[in-house]
């Protein structure tokens, strides 16, 4: 599945966060003058966090603003998960709570809000009763779902496709009133009742993050690849009816993920993730915070609508920085959140702590950066950030998960005119 791709860069971060006490510098190598940076909103409308819905391996889904308020899409358990739908108002107040589950494991990846007050969620599933009742004659261990839940939680239909069992990493409103949707190598188009109108596996070694679709009908697909030397980042564009038209690569001779992918009002296309290459497309990486150690970075990448890279920018410290999401503002700039750790160069205005700290930055068209901030869960500290979208106004919605739990937290941030 999707998540066991990103192993190997999984065990590099949890040994450079085991290592950090044992190799922390006594002064930060470098710190950059952050004094022409405009100041980011250090607070939020809220800030709160859902203990007992949390699950270590999948972080949460926030969906758009709808029915006056959010749906919070989360995997609970600890060795067999199942799906959590919490429904927050717009002060981040819980208004109720239903899960989806049968007796087998249940892995929530995406969810959007639809034009008829619904939602749709999407990931994998092994179970054949309860809420997925409907998926009894599938065959295997685990299949892909689509499911469309009421403005209450309530499932109206769940849907599996012909045997595909990548989890569902990104669905999408079509410009036909169809859905699109994304999982590890295959794309899948469905119509309004979730009747597959077609798929089309593009290759086996790949991991689709994130669909979107053009003003011309055309797909384009975010992601990374895993069949070269080492993994990079990967854009695909495919006619309406999933022909690829052309694909592209970009990174070094390191580690580079991506994790999501937007197209901005000019149609270009914005990739984000994390490197580990000091080479290639790759430029800046931050030296270590002790010789020997891997440093990891935020990465982002601007492509035009034929995919020429147009630049391509790193953002972090000397310790593990991550961007895991971002999207468009509406002045044009990008807001990206992610995770750092790091309390130097692009971070030297902020003390340094011992655990990840979410970190929200806003970047220019041109691929500098703006300002930045970084936030902790409620009163307390370790939080990491992982998907961010427009919410009600001019407020933004940042989800992530609290590190001082076991399993770890929901945690859900709205952050004012940023």
């Amino acid at each position: 599945m999707k998540n066991q791709n990103r192993l190997l860069v999984i065990f590099l971060l949890i040994g450079l966060a085991a290592c950090k006490k044992e190799f922390l510098p006594s002064q930060p190598i470098v710190e950059k003058e952050v004094s022409d940076l405009a100041p980011f909103p250090s607070t939020t409308n809220f800030n709160v966090t859902f203990p007992g819905y949390g699950y270590n391996r999948f972080t949460p889904f926030i969906s758009a603003y709808a029915d006056n308020g959010y749906i919070l899409a989360c995997n609970i358990g600890v060795d067999q998960p199942h799906i959590a739908l919490i429904k927050i108002n717009q002060q981040g107040q819980k208004v109720w709570v239903k899960t989806i589950a049968g007796s087998g494991m249940e892995e929530a990846e995406s969810i959007i809000a639809i034009a008829d007050e619904a939602y749709l969620i999407g990931g994998v599933t092994s179970s054949r009763d309860g809420d997925f009742a409907a998926l009894k004659e599938e065959g295997g261990m685990s299949t892909s779902f689509i499911m469309k839940v009421d403005c209450k939680g309530k499932v109206i239909w769940v849907k599996s496709f012909g045997g595909i069992t990548n989890l569902i990493s990104s669905i999408i409103s079509t410009c036909d009133n169809n859905y699109a949707a994304v999982g590890e190598s295959t794309i899948l188009k469905i119509d309004k009742d979730g009747k597959l109108l077609w798929n089309r596996k593009i290759s086996s070694g790949i991991d689709l993050s994130r669909v979107v679709q053009d003003k011309k009908g055309n797909f384009v697909i975010g992601g990374t690849t895993f069949n070269g030397p080492s993994p990079d980042f990967l854009l695909i564009k495919l006619t309406d009816r999933g022909i690829p038209l052309w694909q592209k690569f970009y990174g070094g001779s390191g580690v580079d993920l991506a994790h999501d992918m937007i197209i901005d009002k000019d149609n270009n296309y914005i990739l984000v993730g994390s490197t580990l290459s000091k080479d290639g497309d790759v430029v800046g990486l931050h030296p270590p915070f002790e010789p020997g150690i891997e440093n990891v970075d935020g990465w982002v990448l601007k492509a035009d609508q034929d995919g020429n890279k147009l630049w391509a920018k790193v953002f972090g410290g000397t310790l593990v920085d991550e961007i895991r999401s971002l999207t468009s503002l509406n002045n044009g700039q990008y807001l990206a959140v992610g995770f750092s750790s790091s309390y130097d160069f692009d971070l030297a205005s902020f003390n340094f702590t011992e655990v990840f700290r979410g970190w929200a930055l806003k970047i220019n068209t041109d691929g500098t950066l703006h300002s930045e901030q970084v936030f902790q869960p409620g009163a307390t500290i370790g939080g990491e950030l992982f998907y961010v979208l427009k919410g009600d106004g001019n407020n933004y919605l940042a989800a992530g998960l609290s590190l001082n739990t076991s399993p770890f937290s929901p945690w859900l941030i709205s952050i004012p005119n940023p």
